[in-house]
């Protein structure tokens, strides 16, 4: 969390000329005389203010994407921060012909710093607030996972509630006591009143994507009847997971318009599914996104409802789903608060909760995932989470070898109604990586990001054809076994 820390210490000036510039910030091709197909090559960026001021310090989140827009093929490289305002993009070529390399800028560290420090108390967009009932009498006030938020003011220790995990509401006034809590609901703000112009206008300035205006185009050369290089060569039938974590320089690319996996090949069809699926369960835990991992296998898989059926498509209670020809049963269920939703409190159960409650010597499958909900809090509220799922995690492996766990990963996107959007994407990420560092070869990473920057499709909720690819990057490594 050193960089976090680091954040908090810097002194923000307000001038939107302190900014990395698109115009003024450069990139250059190192040296290389011809770049062939399959090469693995590095570009340098070097940003500068809006002064033309050389900028000392890292922290910046870049993407720098390669095209082809005529033959539909897109990847996206490695960026290594060297903190101190220049960075090393590490690219492969994957297909030959002419590409256009660009670099943008999604987040400058100034916008990352300004809103760790205003994430106080009440977030800049959405609260949640806590419902109280008993009777005829009803009441709700603010929920927060942090007793700062509270100061002086009266509050209930939810945490005993919260399965351990810290959750704190204001006080109910009387006769409602804090075990009327019985459901929760979220409610949007009003945009922050800035103390004067400029810090508003520097951090929606801050908050806007640039695209550096200085790009590269080379030519990758290879043999005619090769037009694309670096896909697998190897099935994903392994048991070690490791390279689901350690790819180097992306986990795939477009080549028209489908996409390719640089690690292992993926054999995914309905022999392999009813194969894989027979006489077991699949649990998904998590959020939206990972609900439209239940949604896609829902409809392949022509499965029917155990629980009740869905009545609106932001569906927000626990279901569960079954195919009787393959004896296969899926469930999904919501992660735990912070949810912006309005839900039953008891809903809202923590990815460790669900995962202790699977048996000892289960053959398991198990998705599990939060991110999105977290972004309007402190990181370290994320940690606390992903810690306990992953204790619990490395619990189940011991007691059902053969159950098998997938993590999907964070992505960038942007959302007409937050302010940070994914800005904090890479940080959640490096936190996964840290809590699950020593089960790298037992837990499969579904690696989102590059996918998503790779399609210039930058939503929360991706289409379906690419939560297939999701999905499959998962079954891949899971069916395997």
């Amino acid at each position: 969390m050193e960089f976090l820390e680091d954040l908090l210490l810097d002194k923000v000036t307000y001038d939107i000329n302190h900014l990395p510039s698109e115009t003024a910030s450069r990139v250059y091709l190192d040296s290389r005389a011809t770049i062939k197909l399959g090469d693995v090559f590095t570009i340098t960026v070097r940003l500068y203010d809006g002064y033309n001021r050389p900028l000392k310090r890292g922290g910046d989140v870049l993407s720098i994407r390669m095209r082809n827009y005529t033959n539909g093929a897109g990847s996206v490289g490695h960026v290594v921060d060297h903190h101190n305002g220049s960075y090393t993009g590490i690219l492969r070529a994957s297909w030959t012909g002419s590409v256009k390399i660009s670099v943008w800028i999604l987040y400058p560290r100034e916008a990352l710093s300004m809103y760790l420090k205003h994430m106080g108390p009440f977030t800049p967009r959405k609260t949640i607030m806590c419902v109280f009932k008993n009777k005829n009498v009803a009441t709700e006030t603010h929920g927060f996972p942090s007793v700062d938020a509270f100061r002086r003011l009266p509050f209930c220790n939810m945490t005993t509630e919260n399965y351990g995990l810290a959750w704190y509401c204001g006080k109910p006034n009387n006769p409602l006591v804090c075990h009327d809590w019985v459901q929760f609901r979220y409610k949007v703000n009003q945009e922050p009143e800035w103390t004067n112009k400029e810090k508003e206008t520097f951090y929606v300035s801050a908050m806007q994507v640039r695209r550096i205006r200085d790009s590269i185009s080379v030519i990758i050369s290879g043999r005619p009847d090769s037009a694309m290089t670096g896909t697998a060569v190897t099935s994903c039938g392994r048991s070690d997971f490791t390279d689901t974590w350690t790819q180097t320089y992306t986990s795939g690319f477009f080549y028209r318009r489908k996409w390719h996996r640089t690690s292992c090949i993926l054999t995914i069809d309905d022999h392999t599914l009813r194969r894989c699926f027979s006489n077991r369960r699949l649990h998904i835990l998590g959020d939206s996104t990972s609900r439209q991992f239940f949604s896609d296998l829902y409809q392949r898989l022509n499965m029917t409802m155990v629980t009740e059926k869905w009545t609106v498509a932001r569906w927000h209670r626990y279901t569960e789903a079954q195919n009787r020809d393959m004896m296969f049963r899926m469930s999904w269920a919501p992660h735990e608060l912070p949810l912006y939703f309005a839900g039953n409190r008891a809903s809202a159960r923590p990815l460790f909760v669900h995962i202790d409650d699977i048996p000892s010597g289960s053959n398991d499958l198990v998705i599990v995932h939060i991110y999105a909900h977290f972004r309007f809090h402190h990181p370290r509220v994320f940690r606390e989470s992903i810690r306990r799922a992953a204790q619990s995690v490395r619990k189940l492996l011991q007691r059902s070898p053969r159950a098998v766990v997938g993590i999907k990963g964070t992505h960038y996107f942007r959302f007409p109604s937050d302010t940070i959007h994914s800005g904090f994407g890479l940080v959640f990420d490096s936190i996964i990586r840290e809590e699950f560092s020593d089960m790298y070869s037992r837990v499969i990473l579904i690696n989102v990001w590059d996918l998503i920057l790779a399609s210039d499709i930058l939503i929360l909720h991706p289409p379906a054809w690419m939560v297939k690819i999701l999905v499959d990057s998962f079954l891949g490594y899971a069916c395997s076994r």
